[in-house]
């Protein structure tokens, strides 16, 4: 049976990190990929600057309340680029109504203090690119 996941992160439209990277390689292991966007980025956030930002916080929601009512399952949730506290907030509630079958992967929110106390169940806790180098800058 084919692996499904959900991915919660940004699209940005330019460069080499969202949804618009990790689909393919997703795809490519051979695992389903369904996405809840959390924004649209012109560009990504690392060494641009004047980027636009659309926040999709609303919709988060809505996208769940839909899949519930669907009874979709997933076996995994990966998490990328999280744009504010209230959207950890609604990815936590996310974790814990929609069914899952297995690991989760979380990085790439920004706000990993916010991420640890919300999700704290999650197996897998691996920054991503991004927190990784603010690590190693503090």
């Amino acid at each position: 049976m084919l692996k499904r996941i959900v991915t919660i992160q940004d699209i940005s439209c330019f460069g080499k990190c969202s949804s618009t990277v990790a689909l393919p390689l997703i795809s490519a292991m051979g695992v389903e990929a369904a996405v809840i966007p959390t924004a649209v980025l012109s560009t990504h956030t690392s060494g641009f600057t004047g980027y636009t930002f659309r926040d999709l916080t609303a919709d988060i929601p809505q996208i769940a309340a839909h899949w519930k009512g669907l009874d979709l399952h997933f076996d995994g949730i990966y998490t990328g680029y999280l744009g504010s506290r209230e959207q950890v907030q609604i990815v936590a509630d996310f974790f814990r109504s929609v069914p899952q079958k297995g690991h989760h992967h979380r990085g790439g929110s920004g706000h990993g203090e916010t991420a640890e106390k919300c999700m704290p169940d999650s197996r897998r806790t691996l920054p991503g690119k991004c927190e990784s180098f603010a690590q190693k800058q503090t």
